[in-house]
């Protein structure tokens, strides 16, 4: 199980996260939309879709980073 992430201030209207609470999202600068939630989770990316000679590429320079 895993633990879950702290709360933060966030904007409920970009959902760009911000160090401490304000009137205005200093990102997309709507007013009153910050609120403590929790912030945005990041999801594993499984699968990118390139053209073939880029996917070539990608395997080259990956094969590369694990030797």
């Amino acid at each position: 199980s895993r633990a879950l992430p702290d709360k933060t201030w966030a904007c409920n209207s970009c959902g760009a996260v911000a160090l401490e609470w304000s009137a205005t999202c200093g990102n997309c600068h709507a007013f009153d939309t910050i609120i403590w939630k929790e912030p945005p989770r990041v999801e594993q990316l499984h699968t990118v879709l390139f053209s073939k000679g880029e996917e070539l590429q990608a395997q080259i320079i990956e094969n590369e980073k694990l030797g």
